[in-house]
C-alpha cells in the first residue's frame, strides 16, 4: 500500500497529495455499492422485530416521500440505520 511520506498535513508535496486525491477517488467510487450492500445488511440486522430494519428503513424514506421532502432528506431517511449494524 502506498503511503504518504509525512506526518503533518503542512508537510505534503505535491506527490503526497495527489496520491491521497487518487486514493479518495477509488473509495468513493465504491460508496453505491457499499451503502446497498449496508441496506441489504439491515434484512438480517437485530432479528427480533415485527419488522426487518431494511423494511423500516423503507418505510422510513416512503414517509419522507410522501411528505415531500427533497431527495437528500428521503436518501437520509433510507440509510439512517446503516451505521447500526457496525457495532
Amino acid at each position: 500500500m502506498k503511503q504518504v511520506k509525512f506526518t503533518a498535513m503542512e508537510n505534503g508535496d505535491r506527490q503526497d497529495y495527489d496520491l491521497l486525491c487518487e486514493s479518495f477517488e477509488e473509495y468513493t467510487s465504491n460508496l453505491p455499492k457499499r451503502i446497498l450492500d449496508g441496506l441489504i445488511e439491515l434484512k438480517t440486522a437485530y432479528e427480533g422485530y415485527q419488522i426487518s430494519r431494511y423494511e423500516h428503513s423503507l418505510q422510513t424514506a416512503t414517509r419522507a416521500d410522501r411528505n415531500k421532502e427533497n431527495e437528500e432528506m428521503i436518501v437520509a431517511a433510507l440509510v439512517h440505520d446503516i451505521g447500526g449494524t457496525l457495532y
